[in-house]
Order: C-alpha cells, then structure tokens, then sequence
C-alpha cells in the first residue's frame, strides 16, 4: 500500500504543480481513506467518484446524492474541489466561445 500511495502522491503533486493547485487536502483525505478501506478506496470508491463526476459533465450537474461516500462544500466535492473547481471553470469557458 506504501507504494500505491508514494505514485498517487508523485501524480497529485506534479499535477498540482501544472495546474497551480495544492493537493494536500486531497493526499490527507487519501492517506486516510486508505488507512480506514484498505486498497477497497483505490479499487471501488475511487473508480465510483470519477464515474460520477463523467457522468455529472455529460449531464452538467454534479450533485451530492451522485457521490455519497464523499462529502461537499458550497456545491463541490471536497476532494478534488479546487481541482473540480477549475475544471468546470474551463469547461464553462469553453461552452461560452
């Protein structure tokens, strides 16, 4: 499990880095999901969120009852929330040229 979460962790901060956003909150929230499901958050619930979050792009919306074992804030999802925050910035942006 150390490995899964030093490559996870290697992502997330280089692409924190591209993007200009800080993956610490997610990399606690992994750290401690993996600690509580094991490889189950990697395997099952991780896969669900992106699921999710594909569908809720085709469908443009994204609500709570779409990831239940994640919690929200002020419309997003706390993890990944700045990150999804600047996606759909973009994808608006996009819609709107």
């Amino acid at each position: 499990m150390k490995n899964q979460t030093w490559l996870l962790e290697a992502v997330l901060q280089d692409c924190g880095t591209r993007c200009g956003v800080d993956p610490r909150r997610d990399l606690k929230i992994i750290t401690s999901r993996l600690k509580h499901e094991g490889h189950s958050f990697l395997a099952i619930t991780l896969p669900d969120y992106c699921k999710a979050f594909e569908r809720g792009l085709a469908v443009g919306r994204l609500t709570p009852g779409d990831t239940p074992s994640f919690g929200w804030y002020r419309g997003l999802p706390i993890f990944y929330g700045v990150s999804w925050s600047r996606c759909l910035r973009l994808v608006v942006s996009c819609a709107a040229t």
